[in-house]
């Protein structure tokens, strides 16, 4: 079988395939078969290596790993981590191939490069353990560690390695999420520590609230530490979860911060996203969360407890609906707590009315028939203001549907109770009323109520505001008659006795009408009534209409209070005049419509009017004031002067306009206009028909204008046949004053105009003026805008009251005025745009009009000419696109849909239009051009309805399509602007609604040939921008074939050169020629791939294949990523460069180059430009795919010249050496270019021509053109890109032997160098930095970049390469600072300390002084920032640089931040600060020499570093002071002393005696008095006792920090408590502070030593005489916190001894001053710790004797309340019961909730019944009922002892503790005794408890 498998025959056939998914499919699937041989691991690995010979290039071990691969042949991998190719190390390493042995092999090997360790690092074969740990720490950092660490799942290796990092964490915490899951505990730990500084992520939180919600929201919501500040981004998410997750930790929390006086957390913040939380994991009800917000509120400290934080919470209260009952009465109690917590005093401030926020926010969250009770019930206690009631009456009672009027009614007759108020605020109240209450009832009764307050009076305007409101709701039910019935009252007739007519007599009598309506009012609602007659015929709002004209008509004359009179004594208007009317008719009586106007007959009309003027002005009638004036102003008209006769007309108008109301005037006036104005002048006419008609004041009013048309028509034919229309048209004022009377005109009539009504004279009248005005111009007529305006600005058709006869009308007028097809269409649409967004939406319009669609049927049904054909198939389109911004409706709901309307083009008449259109482009009636551009955008507008309703959808685009052209202009191809010509993703569609139109120009592409094919094919262009689909792609496909790709490539180069060529080329495109381009990524634009290949198939059967490379980027991009093979064949049909063969694409300048073809890796399609040949950064390079054949031609025809973006892809081909030709073209320098540069072309050579045969014109040119110019010159910008390339070299190391060569010549070779070492190998890297970079012809930076490699990459004998540099020091300075920082700051892999001092004597050679400044500064910076140094001695030499000029400052902050060499450094740190302090003494000196000498700043320097550094110092040696030598530190504390008063930057004393007390070191007690002794001294020598009482505390402390064993402790105490007692004597009053005297500062410090320092050091191991030492020293005023401190001491510390019980025995006998309650607390507290040498209860009893009984019970209290053990609290009972047996049997309950004395948690499964037993004995011993006790906390046990009893409380409650552990089978004996108990209590509950948990129903009867 294993003969079955050839092997390498297979594997040398499967690498001829250049397919690289095929071959790659074929190498896994041999690999596959090897597998199934089973060979044992080692011969599989064998028989994968044979597959090709040792000596293998990088593309065939390529192809061997992908079999090994497929074989599965784990560990075959790590046979290539040392191959030459950073390809395979790269893939061997990602190969899933290697083991972890040889991955962790590979790691720690210092033979591998350090590129490959970077790879290592990222892969999971890598092992973690510390040898790992190590290296990778080692060699990267911490963030190295993390990324290794991450992987592990040990504990313990995690924690300890987490645990190395300290405060330096790394910066990088990646994959924290599955870290923090796996170790949520050392997470934990340190984010509480402040160790993560990372960005918080939800993912890795969550796992910590997961694991730990109790730490977590305890360490964020109640400590609120500053480090808990880093989860502040993710609060609001962190708050929702605890609600929804953890809601019993979140009420703890926050009752913990409600009682807490100063919360770290704002409560508010915690609770007020608890109303958002809708459903939780533990079904948190509205219920639940009011008595939680009840709950936190009484928890508040009484101080924070204020109305403004009681409205707070209040907002938190649900708002219920009514059926909710249960929740509201809930909600109702609540709020009455929360107001009860409050106090007295608050409590009445909060619901005092003037700050009535708190009830508001109550009661709107309430129904309101609740609201209005809670309301009610508040009001009978507390008065309320006005506002109040109009809040609850208007904002909580107040609907749309009048639901709560009669709430309304119920406030306001409360508020009309209310005492104080005057009528005027009632009468306001009620008015607020009026206008919110919708139901007449209550409108009708309030008022009643409002009169009777008033004492039966009203104002009449109230009276006509409320019937006028009556009315309006009258009138809103008789619409909605049949949903609602209202108005169940009487009408109130009597409220028409508050009325009178004035009396004609007076002067105010009214018209007669009104006496009539007010008679008609007062005749009754009865039977044969005339008021009840017109009620039935009009129903009730004839009463309310009628009502309102009388008050109306009244209120004109007087405006007055009337008192109502009661209807007895009441006179009624006498009603005789109405007895003969017979009502009956009423009801059957109707009244024909009127149809039109009468028309008026003027004939003869001058000589009828003159005559009554005649008889008038004999007469002295009605118009006399006009008439009086007539004569003189006429004799004026008839004058010679012009301004005369102007003053005359003007003021026979002028008089006119002052008798309005009197036809007459203008009987008389208007003819005589007409006649005079005919012959005056213009501007005379002019000034009178602008007084005239024109403007709000014009003195025939509009309603007259009908009447007297005749005299306005002859006044028009006067003002308009002098003047020329055509120059002065509207601009003149007359043409302006008429076209207003026209528009006028039409709105009056519009108005007026019924359905049904003709056109009358005055419309047709108005529209001739518009029309003679306007020429006819139907868009200047503006018709729609009128009928809108008559409208009065309505939104809705229905609301203006308009007549639909007059729409049509307008309609139809705005049609005719245009005689043809597209004329109309134009205003058809322009009249539904306008009444659509005026009025209703046109879509509306087209339903409720049926004459709109039938116009636009009629329209279309007599075809489409050419005219109206691009107005039909493509404007009517892109105008209904434009109104759906006002015509698209949403559906109602949540999700409702977009409704667009397109019903005009889903019409049939639309539809066949279309297709007469369509017919007419077949038939060639329109010419190609302009057939494909109608195609074109109609197929654009189509694509833009489809896009806008599947966006609406949310339907994905199927196609996506980038391509770009260049935008034209003088410039090489490469540097134009790309112009994206975009295939819009969004509105790509499969292109089924433009089908037809799509084939149709398909049929006009087949059609067309020459010049005009050339404009079709750019239609086609435009078309498949917008649209996809099988259609389109056939289109596209019949395009594409007829073009040639090589004379659109040769057209490309030349077209630039002779313009009339590009002209004919880009048809109708402005800006280039090329359109193979955007049809061929049109074309291979598709989702689905294998559509594409099908296409790109079609594409390669052409001859011409190998051109299509060079256009677009989708069919180049396809071959280069996909099909290889293809791209292969493509390669070799191309020709490279030659003088004999001058192809297209060899015009680089012109056309896209070869090159591009290596540009199409990842992310390429972000890229602007993909391929500039002067570019010299390469990215998105993808050749990896390729076979090393096709890579092989690619350099052979691609990459032949010295372009930037050509030599930077020779080092990118990983199967052929492009290092080769890299080197050959190296040893050509220094090369001139021969030969011609390449050109762009642009030339122009022949501007004009003509040809008959485009494809041979191009061909022709072409042919003439020069020769394509190739850049092959190689000068220095070329030798530096071919260097930096070569960094990038697959095969570094023959990289790096041609770079060798150039590395000290040219500066980009040293980049290349660095960049190419790390792929090296340490040994490799160690013989190229000492050959190449260290070489005797290298530079200086290239030397300086090799001293950093030598660190950076580890290289092996390091020291020996650094005296290679060094050269003795003779090296330039850059170099020897390189050296030393290395050195200083590198850990010291090889060789001693003393093997490297020399390098440091630098600063000694005499002859390198000039450079001893410029390199120290160079290593301080270095040392600076690396603070970890690997030398002893260079905290010694940094002393030596403070004395180089300048080095000073930097030296002495070297020596601050460094870290390691404890001793050494504080040596180091102590003698520079006594040069300092020397050179502070010598500045003076300075001043005699030369102030810029070097000396002098040496000087200054130092001084400035003694005046500024004490403080800094100190804090560097405190970090050191534990690990350096006493004596090192003495002499600092020394020097540091000797300077401190005199420094500007002093130490503190409080630092210097802390830092002195580090000194006391554990294992030195014979130094410790010495110490003390000298702090002391110092303190004294200062001369105040705040210095002893810091000596006394960092001294103790000090001592308490130690921790020290019990020997120690012994002879420390014996050294402090001395200096204590000598404080205390030698400088304190003794006697006086124990008299409680002495000053504050001795008393304060006395304080201190005692309780603070003394008391501290009893608790740490001390006997009983060094407490009695302690309270023998204490004065009387300190006893009280001395005893609480030693106490509180010993409790917390876990150890109280007998110097707590001693403690509390002197307090109890000694100190009986002391409240006895604070004595019981210490005790309680005592006894509850449990300690085994805690004193026992009787002992603290024993102390406190004797107590009183309220004493005891205060004493078991306290302790049961510290939860002690319950053996404790037991014997605490016991003796309790003694004293009291009642209280103890009412504490007995709590001991059963307690732990057991082990500290384990009760559990009542398992707990003796003991305590219960013990609990039975007390009750019936004392007589006593048993309390209540939890069923939950009693124990199992106790049941057959509780059901066993005397006293039905416990049997009972046996019966309780069955029910709840459900223990019926367990009990079942016991259950059968209780159901026959004698009490019946017990015997109802257990039957009922037996008949709920047996089946057996006889047995349980």
């Amino acid at each position: 079988m294993a003969g079955s498998v050839n092997g390498p025959k297979e594997f040398v056939a499967i690498l001829a395939e250049h397919n690289f998914e095929t071959r790659s499919k074929q190498l896994a699937a041999l690999g596959c078969r090897l597998k199934a041989l089973n060979l044992p691991a080692e011969e599989l690995l064998q028989r994968v290596a044979a597959l090709a010979p040792a000596s293998a290039s990088t593309f065939e071990e390529m192809s061997r790993l992908v079999v090994a691969r497929g074989a599965n042949a784990e560990g075959y991998s790590g046979r290539l981590l040392d191959h030459c190719s950073q390809s395979v190390r790269r893939a061997a390493v990602d190969s899933g191939l290697l083991t972890s042995a040889q991955a962790k092999e590979a790691f720690l090997s210092t033979e591998s490069s350090r590129q490959l360790k970077t790879w290592l690092l990222r892969t999971r074969c890598l092992p973690c353990d510390d040898e790992v740990l190590t290296q990778a720490g080692h060699l990267f950092g911490n963030n190295a560690i993390w990324r290794v660490l991450t992987r592990t799942t040990d504990q313990q290796l995690f924690e300890k390695w987490v645990a190395s990092f300290g405060k330096s964490m790394p910066s990088e915490l990646t994959n924290l999420s599955a870290v923090a899951r796996r170790f949520p505990d050392i997470i934990f730990q340190l984010m509480f520590d402040g160790k993560l500084s990372v960005h918080c992520k939800w993912s890795w939180v969550l796992a910590l609230v997961e694991h730990h919600p109790q730490k977590v929201l305890h360490w964020y919501f109640a400590e609120a530490s500053e480090q808990a500040g880093m989860l502040r981004s993710l609060e609001a998410t962190l708050l929702s979860w605890s609600w929804r997750h953890a809601p019993e930790i979140m009420k703890e929390i926050c009752c913990k911060n409600a009682s807490a006086s100063s919360p770290k957390f704002p409560l508010l913040k915690l609770v007020e996203v608890l109303p958002g939380i809708k459903s939780t994991d533990f079904g948190m009800t509205s219920n639940m969360k009011v008595a939680l917000y009840v709950e936190i509120f009484s928890q508040l400290p009484q101080q924070h407890k204020t109305p403004q934080m009681a409205l707070d919470f209040v907002k938190l209260f649900p708002t219920l609906k009514e059926h909710r009952g249960r929740e509201i009465q809930n909600v109702i109690d609540a709020f009455w707590k929360v107001v009860a917590e409050l106090g007295r005093l608050q409590r009445k401030e909060a619901l005092q009315w003037s700050s009535f926020n708190l009830f508001r926010t109550f009661v709107a969250k309430l129904p309101p028939p609740l609201a209005v009770g809670q309301f009610l019930k508040l009001v009978s206690e507390v008065d309320a203001t006005r506002d109040v009631y109009k809040f609850i009456q208007s904002d909580i009672c107040a609907t749309a549907d009048g639901k709560h009027d009669e709430l309304m009614k119920q406030v306001f007759d409360q508020y009309l109770l209310k005492e104080g108020e005057i009528a005027q605020q009632m009468i306001t109240m009620f008015q607020v009323l009026l206008t919110d209450c919708k139901t007449m009832d209550v409108a009708q009764q309030a008022f009643e109520s409002l009169t009777w307050r008033l004492g039966n009076e009203t104002e009449h305007g109230l009276l006509l505001s409320v019937v006028s409101r009556m009315k309006t709701l009258q009138q809103s039910y008789s619409a909605k008659e049949g949903e609602r019935k209202d108005g169940t009252l009487p009408i109130p007739v009597e409220w028409l006795h508050f009325t009178s007519l004035p009396k004609a007599s007076e002067g105010d009598g009214v018209q007669p009408y009104i006496a009539y309506l007010h008679l008609t009012l007062h005749s009754g609602t009865g039977d044969g009534k005339l008021l009840a007659a017109m009620m039935a015929r009009y129903g009730r709002v004839f009463f309310w209409d009628a009502f309102e004209e009388v008050l109306a008509a009244i209120g004109s004359t007087r405006d007055h209070k009337r008192k109502r009179q009661t209807l007895v004594s009441q006179q009624p208007p006498d009603l005789n005049v109405l007895a003969g009317i017979d009502v009956a008719p009423l009801e059957t009586m109707k009244i024909a419509p009127r149809h039109g106007r009468p028309k008026m007959d003027m004939q003869g009309a001058g000589s009828a009017v003159g005559a009554k003027r005649k008889s008038l002005l004999g007469g002295g009638g009605a118009g006399g004031g006009y008439f009086e004036c007539l004569e003189a102003a006429k004799k004026d008209t008839f004058g010679r002067e012009a301004d005369k006769r102007e003053s005359g007309y003007l003021t026979m108008v002028s008089m006119a306009g002052k008798e309005k109301d009197d036809n007459n005037v203008f009987e008389d006036l208007l003819p005589f206009l007409a006649q005079r104005l005919n012959a005056e002048q213009d501007n005379i006419r002019a000034n009178v028909m602008d007084k005239l008609l024109d403007g709000p004041g014009r003195a025939l009013p509009l309603e007259m204008w009908a009447s007297h048309l005749p005299s306005l028509q002859l006044l028009f034919k006067a003002s308009t046949k002098t003047l020329n229309i055509e120059f002065e048209g509207p601009r003149h004022f007359q043409f302006q004053i008429w076209q207003r009377v026209g528009e006028e005109l039409i709105k009056h009539e519009i108005k007026a105009w019924k359905d049904g009504q003709s056109e009358t004279e005055a419309c047709t009248f108005g529209l001739s003026c518009l029309e003679v005005i306007l020429k006819g111009k139907t868009q200047a007529l503006g018709l729609p805008t009128l009928f809108m305006r008559a409208g009065e600005g309505k939104l809705s058709f229905s609301e203006t009251g308009l007549s639909v006869s007059a729409a049509k009308w307008i309609f139809e007028k705005a049609l005719d005025t245009e005689p043809d097809l597209s004329g109309k269409l134009g205003n058809f649409w322009k009249f539904l745009e306008t009444m659509g967004r005026g009025l209703d939406r046109a879509a509306s319009l087209w339903k409720e009009w049926p004459f709109v669609s039938t116009t636009w049927r009629e329209l279309l049904a007599g075809g489409v000419n050419q005219k109206a054909a691009e107005l039909v198939t493509v404007g009517l389109v892109h105008t209904l696109l434009d109104m759906q911004k006002t015509e698209a409706i949403r559906e109602e709901g949540k999700d409702g849909k977009l409704l667009f309307w397109w019903e005009p083009l889903e019409t049939e008449a639309y539809q066949a239009a279309v297709q007469g259109v369509l017919a007419m482009i077949d038939a060639r009636e329109i010419p190609s051009r302009d057939a494909s551009r109608l195609l074109a955008e109609r197929i654009t507008a189509l694509a833009s309805k489809d896009y806008m309703v599947n966006y609406e959808a949310k339907t994905k685009p199927v196609l996506a399509l980038r391509f770009s052209l260049p935008k034209g202009g003088n410039v090489p191809w490469h540097k134009r602007e790309a112009r994206q010509i975009s295939w819009n993703a969004k509105v790509a569609r499969d292109g089924a609604s433009a089908t037809r139109e799509v084939e149709a120009l398909r049929r006009v592409l087949a059609q067309s040939s020459g010049l005009e094919r050339r404009s079709v094919l750019w239609r086609c262009v435009a078309a498949a921008q917008t649209i996809g689909g099988p259609t389109v792609g056939a289109l596209l496909q019949d395009a594409i074939a007829g073009v040639d790709a090589r004379s659109e490539g040769m057209a490309c180069c030349i077209a630039k050169q002779y313009p009339y060529l590009e002209a004919a080329l880009c048809a109708e495109q402005a800006t280039h020629c090329e359109v193979l381009t955007p049809l061929l990524d049109a074309w291979m634009t598709d989702d689905d791939e294998k559509v594409v290949e099908e296409r790109v198939k079609i594409i390669m059967a052409r001859g011409d294949c190998q051109y299509f490379l060079f256009f677009g980027e989708k069919f180049p991009e396809f071959l280069s990523n996909r099909r290889q093979d293809w791209l292969h064949q493509c390669l070799l049909r191309l020709k490279a460069p030659s003088p004999e063969v001058a192809e297209f694409y060899h015009y680089t300048e012109r056309m896209p180059s070869l090159a591009r073809l290596a540009l199409f890796g990842k992310g390429w399609r972000t890229s602007d430009n993909l391929h500039n040949p002067s570019q010299t950064f390469i990215k998105c390079v993808q050749t990896a795919r390729w076979h090393q054949e096709t890579q092989a031609e690619f350099l052979k025809k691609g990459l032949l010249t010295t372009d930037a973006a050509t030599l930077s892809l020779l080092s990118r081909l990983d199967y052929v050496d492009g290092t080769a030709r890299a080197a050959e073209l190296l040893a050509l320098f220094p090369k001139e270019q021969q030969g011609p540069p390449p050109d762009d072309g642009f030339v122009v050579v022949q501007p004009a021509g003509s040809c008959d045969d485009l494809a041979a014109e191009i061909e022709r040119r072409f042919m003439e053109a020069t020769s394509p110019g190739m850049r092959n010159g190689v000068s220095e910008p070329q030798v530096e890109m071919i260097l930096t390339a070569l960094g990038f070299a697959d095969d570094a190391i023959h990289a790096l032997r041609v770079l060798g060569e150039y590395a000290g010549k040219v500066k980009r070779a040293k980049d290349a160098v660095i960049r190419a070492v790390p792929n090296l190998s340490p040994a490799q890297s160690r013989v190229l930095v000492r050959d190449v970079m260290l070489g005797p012809k290298a530079g200086v930076s290239l030397c300086v970049a090799a001293v950093r490699q030598i660190a950076d990459l580890q290289m092996p004998n390091p020291l020996e390469l650094y005296k290679v540099a060094w050269r003795d020091g003779k090296c330039h300075r850059d170099i020897a600072g390189a050296i030393l920082s290395r050195l200083a700051t590198s850990p010291l892999v090889d060789g001693t300390p003393d093997d490297v001092r020399s390098f440091f004597e630098f600063f000694e050679i005499e002859a390198r002084r000039p450079d001893h400044e410029y390199v120290a500064n160079i290593l301080l910076t270095d040392m600076k920032s690396t603070s970890k140094w690997s030398l002893p001695f260079l905290p010694g030499v940094v002393v030596k640089l403070a004395f180089i000029p300048g080095q000073a400052k930097g030296a002495a902050q070297a020596l601050r931040l460094s870290v390691g060499h404890d001793t050494e450094a504080v040596v180091a740190l102590t003698a520079l600060l006594q040069h300092a302090r020397f050179a502070a003494r010598a500045k003076t000196v300075t001043s005699c020499g030369k102030s810029n000498s070097p000396a002098s700043s040496v000087i200054s320097d130092l001084a400035w570093v003694y005046n500024c550094s004490g403080e800094d110092f100190l804090l560097s040696v405190r970090d050191r002071s534990e690990t350096c030598t006493p004596e090192a530190l003495s002499r600092f504390i020394q020097e540091l002393l000797q300077g401190c008063e005199g420094m500007t930057g002093a130490a503190k004393p409080q630092n210097i005696a802390e830092l002195w007390a580090r000194l006391l070191r554990p294992g030195e007690a014979a130094k410790w008095p010495q110490v003390v002794a000298d702090m002391e001294r110092w303190a004294c020598s200062r001369g105040k006792l705040d210095n002893l009482r810091m000596v006394a505390q960092v001294v103790s402390q000090r001592a308490v920090a130690m921790k020290l064993e019990a020997e120690a402790r012994v002879a420390m105490f014996a050294v402090v408590v001395p200096l204590f007692e000598r404080i205390l004597d030698q400088h304190l009053d003794k006697e006086a502070l124990n008299k409680e005297g002495g000053t504050d500062l001795e008393r304060s410090i006395a304080r201190d030593i005692l309780v603070l320092h003394w008391a501290p050091l009893l608790v740490n191991g001390c006997g009983r005489e060094d407490s009695a030492r302690l309270l023998a020293r204490c004065p009387t005023f300190l006893s009280r916190p001395m005893g609480c401190s030693l106490i509180e001491l010993s409790i917390q510390a876990k150890c109280p001894c007998s110097v707590a019980h001693d403690v509390l025995i002197w307090l109890a006998t000694e100190r009986r001053e002391h409240p006895l309650t604070d004595l019981i607390h210490l005790g309680a507290k005592l006894v509850a710790t449990g300690f085994p040498n805690a004193p026992c209860f009787q002992a603290v009893v024993d102390c406190l004797k004797p107590l009183t009984p309220d004493q005891s019970v205060l004493l078991v209290t306290s302790l049961l309340e510290m939860q002690p053990p319950r053996n404790i609290a037991c014997e605490a009972l016991r003796w309790l019961a003694k004293v009291s047996a009642l209280d103890a049997v009412g504490l007995w309950p709590k001991v059963l909730t307690l732990k057991d004395t082990g500290g384990d948690e009760p559990n009542p499964q398992n707990k003796p019944a003991a305590e219960v037993v013990e609990l039975l004995q007390l009750c019936m011993a004392s007589n006593l009922e048993l309390p209540l006790v939890p069923p939950r906390s009693c124990p199992v046990a106790a049941v057959p002892v509780l059901a066993a009893s005397d006293l039905p409380a416990a049997r009972v409650l046996a019966v309780q503790i069955i029910q709840e552990r459900e223990l019926a089978e367990s009990s079942r004996e016991t259950m059968k005794t209780l159901t026959g108990d004698p009490c019946p209590v017990v015997q109802f509950a257990a039957q009922l408890l037996w008949a709920a948990l047996v089946d057996d129903t006889e047995e349980a009867a």
